[in-house]
């Protein structure tokens, strides 16, 4: 029987709590662990060409443990910045219909604020 656990290939489903229990004659004990996953975007939102009128749809899908947070943002095209976009804050970001204004460079922040981490897409 072996004392120990391995994961060769982490992923966020493999992040949570751990007990380990170890049993003999004079009796048991356990110990608990939490195992946290690192950030890890998986898919960065890819770049779109439309016309006035279309939809787009951006996707951004991270993971870890506990579960990522997401946030767009899009550049200001003035002082050249990223502004976090009111309420968008799942993994796509849907535009429908697409105007001038919509028009520019956008990117995704996915945080995990219990382990306090932070990551950024590519824009």
């Amino acid at each position: 029987l072996d004392s120990y656990i391995t994961i060769t290939i982490i992923n966020g489903s493999d992040g949570g709590d751990y007990i380990c229990v170890a049993i003999n004659e004079a009796g048991f004990d356990n110990a608990a662990v939490t195992l946290y996953v690192s950030l890890e975007i998986i898919e960065d939102p890819e770049n779109a060409y439309v016309q006035d009128g279309d939809a787009v749809t951006l996707t951004c899908i991270a993971d870890s443990f506990p579960a990522p947070e997401y946030q767009w943002e899009m550049m200001n095209r003035t002082s050249g910045e990223f502004e976090p976009i009111d309420g968008e804050t799942n993994t796509t970001l849907v535009i429908d219909p697409i105007d001038y204004d919509d028009y520019g460079t956008y990117r995704c922040e996915v945080t995990t604020p219990t382990i306090n981490e932070n990551i950024t897409s590519e824009e």
